[in-house]
């Protein structure tokens, strides 16, 4: 351990009793070096108030995750200036310390990048990835480490693209791939939106835009085939689209598709096992808030909050609309935002990201939401509104979220979240990027006493090997808990692909029953202390 970080880890360690939550900022102690540029040269166009996401994926596969921050930059329309050297950067992890590796693994300037997803689409053992743009969206095919621009496999042309996701959504067992894309924007004419009292253009409003067709990408030998229409997904043509989650919502064993959208309808596709969809959003009940009204949905997650085998959802929302909480009751959706603590704490935040981790390793899954407005001078039209807002950690007990302070000072502008294990220490960490500000890597330091944890890595049969839709069950505390094995999340981010399971004092291996995508079953004794692969078994099918 290098001495900063030991320094830091210390002075956590006093301050955080056992049992409380505390994470410590430190990327420039592992060298993580990274500025976002959301390209505003003084013109105000519409694609500066987006953000961009953060991946975590081992691109190197040596068992550590290395860290994917997406950059935006110049506009491309505009010459190209002195921040024209703003790009997209992948970190490799070292254990230790984090190394800017974007040149030398072949990450060229993917334009005006704004999300991400990972997976491995051959089964070569490296994880490719996906980065969506306004413009062309990139394919990077990982070669034994090295990243091979394969853009050309993506039949989806050049759009506002924000989230994506990949799943098997027909059964055959490769991956396929969701994009979402956001609104028809023309940077040549774009409307006038008026001025702000200092006389400085306002930022326009999604409503003032129509909204753009997502793309479900049919793998078929590796090239990706747009089909969203023909498979049931054209009630969203006109949506303005932010997050997206592939994920069995129903307990049938095929993976369905939630999409966040801003100032609509979010829509519940449900999968009939063949890859085709009927639109359930407005019977779902996870289309609208409470009262039954569109909200500006922007980042999603989902997982087991309380104590069911199918995931309940969380769906980030603008200021003067709370977020989500969709209770998971089968065959509907309840918004309980009221009940589980939520509706209050984020009334008045601008929200983006969010993860679903279990910061304490007690079992319950803990949240973060990272927040920040669109506007930065809201202040003189909103004076009790500000641009940069505090991001939040919720404890999760007794079925109820409630606000601690994790460490999280200041205020921030944040878009990107993710969460991983950077440091393969069994606690779970975070990534953020702040808009035209330094990417933060927020380490766990809670103290956990006596609790010990396993992790595992999944690895399906081919060409699923990442055994995407996959799901875990374990016993805990008296309780039946499930994850959910998803490749895309959060605001336009990708978290940890791997499971981790908390132990007991008394035993030193974690049992677990895994719910393998094609429905099979099978159960593994886990290891304490250390990251454990468990393969598929072969049913010979």
């Amino acid at each position: 351990m290098i001495a900063e970080q030991a320094t830091v880890l210390f002075l956590a360690t006093i301050a955080s009793a056992p049992g409380s939550v505390s994470f410590a900022e430190v990327a420039s102690t592992y060298g993580i070096e990274f500025t976002h540029d959301n390209g505003a040269r003084g013109e105000v166009h519409f694609t500066e108030t987006v953000g961009s996401g953060v991946v975590w994926f081992d691109y190197d596969a040596d068992g550590h995750l290395d860290l994917l921050l997406i950059n935006s930059g110049t506009h491309p329309h505009q010459v190209a200036d002195s921040k024209a050297n703003a790009q997209s950067k992948l970190f490799r992890n070292n254990g230790d310390s984090f190394r800017d590796v974007t040149e030398e693994v072949g990450l060229e300037n993917v334009g005006y990048g704004l999300g991400g997803c990972a997976a491995d689409i051959d089964a070569n053992g490296y994880t490719d990835l996906v980065i969506t743009t306004f413009g062309e969206n990139r394919l990077y095919m990982n070669v034994n480490g090295r990243l091979q621009d394969a853009s050309d496999r993506l039949q989806d042309g050049p759009k506002f693209s924000t989230g994506c996701a990949f799943g098997d959504v027909d059964g055959d067992r490769d991956l396929d791939l969701y994009i979402v894309s956001y609104v028809d924007y023309d940077y040549q004419n774009r409307p006038f939106c008026g001025e702000l009292p200092s006389g400085e253009p306002n930022q326009c409003v999604p409503t003032q835009f129509v909204g753009s067709r997502d793309n479900l990408l049919i793998n078929n030998d590796g090239y990706f085939v747009e089909e969203s229409a023909a498979r049931g997904l054209d009630a969203g043509r006109n949506d303005r689209g932010f997050g997206v989650l592939m994920i069995d919502l129903d307990g049938d064993v095929d993976l369905d598709i939630y999409v966040a959208n801003d100032g609509s309808a979010n829509r519940l596709y449900r999968n009939d096992g063949r890859g085709f969809f009927s639109d359930d959003s407005l019977l779902s009940g996870a289309a609208y808030d409470q009262s039954g009204q569109p909200q500006a949905g922007m980042g999603v997650a989902a997982g087991d909050l309380w104590g069911s085998p199918l995931p309940e959802l969380v769906v980030t929302n603008f200021a003067m609309e709370h977020n989500n909480v969709y209770t998971n009751h089968g065959a509907y959706f309840a918004d309980d935002a009221r009940q589980a603590g939520l509706l209050t704490p984020s009334f008045r935040e601008v929200s983006w990201g969010v993860v679903l981790f279990d910061a304490d390793n007690d079992a319950d899954l803990d949240m973060v939401v990272v927040n920040g407005h669109v506007v930065p001078d809201v202040e003189l039209i909103e004076p009790l509104m500000q641009y940069g807002q505090p991001n939040q950690f919720f404890s999760n007990h007794a079925s109820k979220f409630s606000k601690q302070d994790a460490g999280f000072s200041g205020q921030h502008v944040s878009r990107g979240l993710a969460a991983a294990d950077f440091d393969n220490n069994g606690t779970i960490d975070l990534a953020i990027i702040n808009q035209n500000g330094p990417a933060e890597l927020w380490q766990n330091t809670t103290q956990h006493g006596e609790i010990r944890w396993a992790g595992l890595t999944l690895e399906g049969l081919p060409p699923n090997t990442d055994a995407i839709g996959a799901k875990i069950q374990f016993n805990y505390s008296e309780r039946l808990h499930t994850r959910f094995r998803t490749a895309g999340d959060s605001f336009l981010s990708q978290s940890d692909p791997r499971f981790l399971v908390p132990v007991a004092p008394h035993s030193d291996k974690a049992q677990v029953t895994i719910n393998w995508p094609d429905g099979s079953k099978s159960t593994a004794e886990i290891p304490v202390s250390r990251y454990t692969v468990v393969a598929q078994p072969d049913s010979g099918k």
